[in-house]
């Protein structure tokens, strides 16, 4: 039998174990959008949750426009600043969340 040919049993366990780590990967990517069931402190991020929800105005009102289409060297320009605003929203998120230790919704 040929070494590259594989079995069915072979094709569904690679299947299985590609599937294992790609919803490994998208639970770590929504993870700080979901509310915990641990016990929730009251912790001072009024500022910060009034940050994040700007960011996110910020980041629609730059994409809209970007999604209608636009002439090539606007469109560099959009994304560079959509870059940036979205840079901006991932650390202030990883803020509440890491450091200030808020379990809380981020977004109402």
């Amino acid at each position: 039998m040929n070494p590259n040919v594989k079995t069915i049993e072979q094709y569904y366990s690679i299947r299985e174990q590609q599937l294992a780590e790609y919803r490994a990967e998208q639970e770590q990517l929504a993870s700080p959008f979901r509310v915990d069931k641990a016990p929730i402190t009251i912790v001072p991020v009024t500022v910060q949750l009034a940050t994040i929800k700007k960011l996110l105005n910020d980041c629609s009102a730059i994409n809209v426009p970007l999604m209608l289409g636009s002439n090539g060297n606007a469109a560099a320009t959009i994304s560079s600043e959509l870059d940036y605003k979205l840079n901006q929203l991932y650390q202030a998120i990883k803020e509440v969340r890491e450091v200030k230790k808020f379990s809380g919704k981020l977004i109402s």
